[in-house]
């Protein structure tokens, strides 16, 4: 299950992490907010006014914890655009279709190391865990049902 995904069973069931996955040999991951290079914004403040793209409203890297820095900083956009997909966002600002965007940081390295090579990094999130497995508090004695 995804980072929100095992946040929301906790509160509601309980849920403890048995297991997490494991992605070329790191079990957590970053999401990072980027603009394109040449583009004038270079701090979290620059982004007031100006258009972003997010992957969707339940993606952890992709959506809740940059839209919660930038609603902390009190960023306000000119146009919010859901892109699907962290590919997608990457390409969205690399094409300079939005102003900035928020996306795996696995993403954005890997457009670096293709052609997308001018994009600037303006916050690096906090780790998250790959993919969980998790059980309710009660452990293999029973499955809750909600």
């Amino acid at each position: 299950m995804s980072s929100q995904s095992y946040v929301l069973a906790h509160e509601k069931f309980g849920a403890q992490v048995k297991l997490r996955s494991m992605r070329y040999g790191q079990s957590v991951y970053y999401g990072q907010i980027i603009c394109r290079a040449g583009s004038g914004i270079k701090s979290i403040k620059d982004l007031q006014g100006k258009s972003i793209a997010y992957t969707d409203e339940l993606s952890t890297s992709g959506y809740l914890y940059p839209k919660q820095i930038l609603d902390k900083n009190n960023i306000k956009h000119a146009k919010v655009v859901f892109a699907k997909k962290h590919d997608e966002v990457v390409r969205m600002v690399y094409e300079g279709k939005v102003d900035a965007g928020a996306a795996e940081l696995l993403r954005v390295r890997q457009a670096e190391h293709g052609e997308m090579v001018a994009l600037d990094p303006l916050e690096k999130l906090e780790p998250q865990a790959f993919e969980l497995i998790a059980a309710d508090a009660g452990g293999d004695r029973h499955v809750r049902q909600g």
